[in-house]
């Protein structure tokens, strides 16, 4: 009788003393969650504080720029200015250059020194097949690619998305087009 009182006293203190390290084990883990939490939170606040607020004068540049690629679009759009295409057919001169095809679009990605991550052709009715590019560059090249593309005529680019990777030069942008 002693004896299995004994066990069960030994067993009674093993199961408390398993159970006791789970608990310290699980508390030692969340504690060392928060602390990374905590660190990163600080590193955060830091580089936030470290920001310096943008220049007026930069700010006026920018709002200028875009000013001018709204005026561009709109008199682009415009039913009486003469490279709206009323007729239906783009302009074949010199100063816009024929309908752009996907071989274009893809040298002047290159020119801009603009490369493709992943690029993902879709079905469609002949003549209307169109494509999806995936790029990851600097936002600066991008915009310098699109400037160079609306001076060049008719735009296969129906659907375009640019999202910033914050902390850095570069976008993550995806942009469907129709080719030939």
């Amino acid at each position: 009788m002693n004896n299995t009182a004994n066990f069960r006293k030994t067993a009674k203190a093993l199961c408390a003393g398993i159970l006791l390290l789970l608990f310290l084990w699980l508390l030692a883990a969340r504690g060392l969650k928060l602390k990374r939490v905590l660190a990163s939170s600080r590193t955060y606040q830091d580089s936030a504080a470290a920001l310096e607020p943008a220049d007026p004068a930069r700010r006026a540049e920018l709002a200028a720029y875009l000013d001018s690629l709204r005026e561009y679009s709109s008199m682009s759009q415009s039913p009486d200015s003469p490279e709206s295409g009323v007729s239906g057919e783009s302009p074949e001169s010199a100063d816009t250059g024929p309908k752009i095809g996907a071989a274009a679009l893809r040298e002047l990605l290159r020119e801009a020194g603009i490369r493709g991550e992943r690029l993902r052709l879709g079905g469609g009715k002949e003549g209307n097949e169109s494509a999806e590019l995936t790029l990851r560059c600097e936002t600066l090249n991008f915009f310098g690619f699109l400037l160079k593309l609306s001076g060049r005529g008719s735009c296969p680019v129906n659907y375009l998305s640019i999202r910033p990777v914050p902390g850095s030069p570069y976008s993550d942008i995806i942009m469907r087009f129709r080719y030939e």
